[in-house]
């Protein structure tokens, strides 16, 4: 028997003790932290392309080359010893998968060197090859200066065509309308395949696309900013924005800032050495010196330590993280530094650690 004034029924939970209003958001709160916890430790790997061990091969803009994370510079290979320490090199990085090698027209090594070890390993085919021009000594950006750059560079590695060819220095004496009318005429002709920018300032990548577009000449696919942990405003605030709405790939120099950043201590002895040999270099360290970049390396050293990394190696993987990078290109001077540089390939940063190292670079 039922009385009138009997619930038919009561809720499940209608016997349990009630919680405080209080208690209720501290838990919600609980919750909030543990997710965004959780955000931090994330792997970054959804920000970058889908990873494949170790790594996969990151395309250059709307082109056909797709290059390992890491490219191989040359820059440093006149210091070796002997023809054979080059190849050693080489081979270490084509083994881990490496197929991208930068050279120089001012080198007068290099090109010769790569060429040699490209036809002794038959890995011209699986290799893409970047070679700069332009640089001031060589009678900068003029048609009959590109041509012959180019032409020399051709002959003295041995090859028909380069992959990609960098107008390395900005030559503002001659006018960007006859560079790339003769860049143009190189791409027709099947000597280069498809070009890139060095170091440009925002104006003239805009003034070069411009031009290209009002004459029907080929544009850049590519473009090779200075940009690292200690050198990024005004590469971040005025040119990545441009390249990304352009489509245009980040293939970074100097991302180790001439070595600070894979710990490389450099004595007054060294230093001055290193500016009667290269000033550029020598600018590059002495620039990421003080407190700014005492605490970048500090933070990269957390990280590498934790990670049992070394500090280029991490260097090179926050570079990774960043929009529009695809890889940068770095030398290298013994089988540590490629192993190292290598290895940034399979590092993939957490939010966590990339937001300390942009804290700390910031």
């Amino acid at each position: 028997m039922q009385y009138a004034d009997e619930p038919e029924s009561l809720p499940p939970d209608a016997l349990r003790p009630r919680r405080s209003r209080a208690s209720v958001i501290d838990a919600a709160l609980a919750v909030v932290r543990n997710a965004e916890q959780a955000l931090a430790d994330q792997d970054t790997r959804e920000l970058l392309d889908e990873a494949a061990p170790p790594f996969r091969y990151r395309r250059i803009g709307d082109t056909a080359l797709a290059v390992h994370p890491v490219i191989l510079g040359t820059g440093a290979f006149a210091a070796q010893d002997s023809d054979r320490d080059v190849r050693s090199l080489l081979d270490q990085y084509a083994a881990a998968g490496g197929n991208a090698v930068d050279v120089s027209s001012s080198d007068p090594r290099a090109p010769e060197l790569v060429g040699r070890w490209l036809r002794e390993r038959k890995l011209r085919d699986r290799t893409v090859l970047l070679a700069r021009v332009g640089a001031h000594a060589e009678g900068g950006l003029s048609a009959a200066a590109l041509r012959s750059a180019v032409d020399g560079m051709r002959t003295r590695m041995g090859v028909d065509t380069i992959d990609l060819l960098t107008l390395h220095h900005d030559d503002r004496t001659t006018p960007l309308e006859e560079t790339l009318t003769a860049a143009d005429a190189l791409v027709v002709s099947g000597a280069v395949r498809y070009l890139a920018a060095g170091d440009y300032a925002l104006d003239r990548l805009i003034e070069a696309r411009i031009t290209a577009a009002q004459h029907g000449l080929t544009v850049f696919v590519a473009a090779e900013p200075r940009y690292n942990l200690l050198r990024r405003v005004d590469y971040e605030r005025r040119v990545a924005p441009m390249l990304l709405a352009q489509h245009l790939s980040a293939l970074p120099r100097s991302p180790l800032a001439g070595g600070l950043l894979a710990d490389l201590v450099v004595t007054r002895a060294q230093m001055r050495r290193l500016r009667d040999l290269d000033p550029a270099r020598a600018e590059r360290i002495a620039a990421g010196g003080g407190r700014r970049g005492a605490r970048v390396l500090a933070a990269v050293r957390t990280i590498a330590r934790r990670r049992r990394e070394a500090s280029a190696t991490i260097a090179l993987a926050w570079l990774a993280t960043r929009p529009g990078v695809i890889a940068p290109i770095t030398s290298v001077t013994s089988q540590t530094d490629v192993a190292q540089v290598l290895a940034a390939a399979g590092v993939h940063l957490t939010r966590a650690e990339v937001q300390a190292l942009d804290r700390a670079s910031t």
